[in-house]
């Protein structure tokens, strides 16, 4: 993985810098030519997060800290005391030209593996703010990656900037990033994986939709992802049906057997389909179904 001096990186204009969060032993590295990143020096944390002598948990959460003027922890209890955790307890800068190319990057994180790391706000060398809103912080875990999946992740994240601009992707991407907010109850964020996974398997059909929806499902995820087709066929389904129910009753008691799962297809598939979308054409799925 290339690197880039630290004096170096940064430099020009318009760059914004994004804190997050990540798990890596790798100080910084280059994603692209106008995307860096780099671990966050107690230089950083006092100019971007307004907070000296830190000191994390176990979870890489703020255990103890200086709160100085400016930081969005030192206030009363808000309904963002959580959202507020997570941005302050970054350990890692992100550093883009523009606001499009951080979104870019934001899917990417997102698509690459499922975890609670996520952009949210930016600040520019001119000293205006950024913001990615909503910020995509549902989940758990930080994400995990070492320096021989970088280079995964920086293809990724080009696969989606060539891919922005097509209305389709453009759309699903959108609704991903909504959905991978803490804003949405369960059930909404189960239709909103429901129909990301529609549109990527149903994209002309009009009849039969549920078993449509179930067979592609399981061909694609068993050609190409190594899920087993009887697992992934009943997993089709399961999602199809409780999707159905929330859309015509507003709640289903299966959700919480199905909703991991139908998330890590979803995120799995809208990777896939930002990588080749040929795959997704009505005819390939069609051909996919009627193979061996």
């Amino acid at each position: 993985m290339p690197r880039t001096p630290r004096s170096h990186i940064g430099a020009g204009d318009n760059t914004i810098e994004f804190p997050f969060r990540l798990n890596t032993t790798v100080d910084e590295f280059v994603l692209a030519d106008d995307l860096r990143i780099l671990r966050m020096d107690e230089a950083a944390r006092k100019r971007l997060l307004k907070i000296e002598d830190v000191e994390y948990d176990e979870r890489g959460l703020l255990k103890s800290f200086v709160a100085l003027p400016g930081c969005l922890l030192d206030d009363v209890a808000t309904p963002d005391l959580d959202v507020n955790d997570q941005f302050c307890s970054s350990n890692y800068v992100f550093m883009a030209p523009s606001r499009e190319r951080a979104i870019d990057f934001n899917l990417a994180l997102k698509l690459y593996r499922t975890s609670v790391s996520s952009l949210y706000i930016g600040y520019s060398t001119d000293r205006s703010t950024c913001f990615l809103a909503p910020p995509c912080y549902f989940g758990t875990e930080v994400l995990s990656i070492d320096e021989n999946r970088l280079p995964e992740l920086s293809r990724l994240t080009e696969q989606v900037t060539r891919s922005r601009t097509e209305p389709k992707f453009g759309l699903m991407g959108q609704m991903y990033l909504y959905a991978m907010s803490r804003q949405p109850r369960k059930e909404a964020r189960f239709v909103e994986f429901a129909i990301i996974l529609e549109m990527l398997l149903l994209p002309t059909s009009s009849s039969e939709l549920a078993y449509r929806f179930a067979l592609r499902f399981a061909k694609l995820l068993s050609t190409h992802f190594g899920y087993e087709r009887p697992d992934a066929y009943a997993l089709g389904k399961a999602i199809y049906t409780t999707r159905s129910r929330l859309v015509h009753t507003g709640k289903d008691d299966a959700i919480d057997q199905v909703a991991a799962r139908a998330f890590e297809a979803t995120r799995t598939l809208l990777a896939a389909y930002s990588a080749d979308k040929g795959v997704f054409r009505e005819e390939n799925l069609d051909a996919l179904c009627l193979s061996g």
